[in-house]
């Protein structure tokens, strides 16, 4: 049997600044004769061939970990650390920005019709690892989706909900309802509703998003002047409130008017005919 060949390099590689690591590789040729082999070549348990250089940018990333998360400083290829700002990556797109601050922001790069973005995922440890990776799993779900969805855009408008349903409360809308509506009627009139609306309305749920506020809740602080014995002013309250309520389904800022609901929730008011009305009139006058 013919010795091993010599160890030779196949390739050598000059002039180049990428880092590549040299990985050996051999061929394993079996033998009849196992145990004469070992004994005459103890060394060897097949052929070598050579290196593989491979790029370091093309070696496959480890996953990231709590303890490298944890960490206060990185190193580098070289053993050197790393000054901010630079990039921990973890898999599928998932990676951590380190800011020169040391904060830790969580990203995720993707591709959606041809073009690269990203989506912020938050911080950690606010999020933590196993979170960011379920955030990136749920947008690579909609990214599989046919047609797909890009997640950057369902993001922001999630976040304009949220937004928009918390400045759209009851008395922002009754405020800007009332600049429309009262625009061909007395100043005396807006002044009024508003007014009503401010003492009796307003102190309960006027800082309620108003696609949030429920029949009950209406009723409930209706019945106050109520049960002051202030039956007309209840029903003038709640009628100014189902008109901001149709005002905001119309404009998008609530889905339905809840004072519907309510019809023949307070007792009607005492009506008054005429004659009996001008016969107290005249009572007052002489009186």
């Amino acid at each position: 049997m013919s010795p091993a060949p010599p160890i030779t390099k196949i390739k050598k590689y000059q002039n180049t600044s990428q880092t590549r690591v040299n990985a050996g590789f051999f061929i394993y040729t079996p033998s009849h004769n196992v145990s004469r082999d070992l004994l005459t070549y103890p060394n060897y348990w097949g052929y070598f061939v050579g290196y593989l250089h491979i790029p370091q940018r093309e070696i496959p990333q480890m996953a990231l970990s709590d303890v490298t998360l944890k960490a206060k400083t990185h190193k580098d290829e070289s053993g050197n650390v790393r000054k901010a700002p630079y990039k921990l990556y973890d898999e599928m797109g998932l990676y951590v920005q380190v800011t020169a601050s040391g904060g830790k922001c969580w990203r995720l790069k993707y591709r959606f019709a041809g073009k690269e973005k990203l989506l912020a995922i938050g911080t950690y440890p606010e999020i933590s690892l196993a979170e960011a990776r379920t955030r990136r799993d749920d947008a690579r779900k909609l990214l599989a989706q046919n047609p797909p969805v890009d997640p950057g855009e369902v993001k922001k408008s999630q976040k304009q909900a949220i937004y928009g349903k918390h400045e759209n409360t009851l008395e922002a809308v009754a405020r800007e309802w009332a600049e429309s509506y009262f625009i061909n009627k007395s100043a005396s009139h807006k002044e009024r509703t508003l007014r009503r609306l401010e003492i009796y309305i307003f102190p309960w749920l006027g800082n309620k998003p108003i696609a949030d506020i429920t029949a009950p809740e209406v009723l409930q602080v209706i019945k106050r002047p109520q049960n002051q014995s202030k039956l007309e002013t209840a029903h003038r309250a709640l009628q100014a409130v189902g008109q901001v309520m149709r005002y905001a389904v119309q404009n998008g800022k609530a889905e339905r008017d809840v004072t519907a609901d309510l019809r023949g929730a307070l007792p009607s008011p005492e009506v008054k005919h005429m004659a009996s009305f001008l016969r107290d009139r005249n009572n007052e006058l002489q009186g």
